[in-house]
């Protein structure tokens, strides 16, 4: 029932899945057109990106004219800056999908806040604020507990048009995202590392942790690679980390790719309604707040002996 993990895990949702920030794994070249970024995944030509130094703030636009293999991105202009990878042991410059037309008009989402800060330094920026949580009988020895979240989109009135239209995108992207109700993975959860290559027609894999029942028959899991996530489910327990899913794994995974064991059910994940309106965070800025329903079924086994008599 830890609240703070199923928002620290909307947030990864929404960076990886909907802003796409990836970091560069090559310092830019001033004049070049290409960007070398951890995976390329969910980039499309045409895209609109932002390169952005995070120390500085500094930021460019681009289109993408090509994508050259699984890690590089070729823009449709030259480069203007250098844009490092690290500084002080931390990812400095990423990519963001961005919008705008060119002209001045250019937004990408800047932040995204746990909680539902009064001052936020740059817009536009989401924020992931839990409202409240309840619980009510699901099994004879489980409950189901109901989480509400607000996840806030705010851009600046006084740039209209464009920042407008960069909250009704991530707006429509989030409902739709949040549909899926296998998201999200939420903490504490565990996992190990693949020691066999995977092809996509593979039912069987091996990994490092290979005690008696890491996986059990039955069980959820999830393979997942720097570009790509599969669910898969055990269909058996072959011994010395030996594995067979029930289905094809339908993907390519690598040796020291990972293989993610939940431990807890969360389903029926919601977008249940969405306002729009104007707030006053020191500044007028106009909203769209999305109304989230995630629900968690809870094991309650009731012990023969309450240690809490003692």
């Amino acid at each position: 029932m830890d609240v703070l993990s199923i928002q620290k895990s909307y947030r990864k949702i929404i960076a990886r899945f909907i802003i796409n920030e990836r970091a560069l794994t090559q310092p830019t070249v001033t004049g070049s057109r290409e960007i070398t970024i951890v995976s390329t995944r969910r980039y499309q030509v045409g895209d609109k990106i932002a390169l952005l130094n995070q120390a500085t703030m500094d930021v460019e636009f681009h289109l993408i004219n090509d994508i050259l293999d699984s890690r590089t991105l070729q823009t449709s202009h030259d480069i203007s800056d250098i844009y490092p990878v690290t500084s002080n042991e931390s990812t400095t410059s990423v990519v963001r999908k961005a919008i705008g037309d060119g002209s001045g008009t250019d937004a990408f989402i800047q932040a995204i806040y746990l909680g539902d800060p009064p001052v936020i330094s740059h817009y536009p920026a989401i924020t992931i604020d839990m409202k409240s949580r309840s619980s009510e009988w699901m099994t004879l020895e489980s409950t189901k507990e109901k989480y509400n979240i607000d996840i806030s989109i705010y851009v600046l009135a006084s740039e209209y048009e464009n920042q407008y239209e960069l909250m009704m995108h991530y707006t429509n992207a989030i409902e739709t995202a949040l549909f899926r109700s296998f998201y999200p993975l939420v903490d504490p959860y565990t996992s190990s590392t693949l020691t066999n290559d995977i092809t996509p027609e593979d039912v069987l894999f091996s990994v490092a942790d290979t005690a008696d029942g890491y996986f059990c028959r039955g069980q959820w899991i999830w393979f997942e690679s720097i570009d790509y996530l599969r669910h898969n489910r055990i269909h058996d327990v072959l011994g010395s980390g030996v594995y067979q899913t029930v289905f094809p794994i339908s993907q390519d995974f690598s040796v020291g790719d990972t293989v993610i064991r939940p431990t807890r059910h969360i389903f029926n994940t919601l977008p249940e309604s969405t306002q729009f309106g104007v707030v006053n965070k020191e500044t007028m800025l106009k909203c769209a707040r999305l109304s989230i329903v995630c629900e968690e079924e809870v094991l309650r086994h009731t012990p023969y002996i309450d240690s809490l008599t003692f």
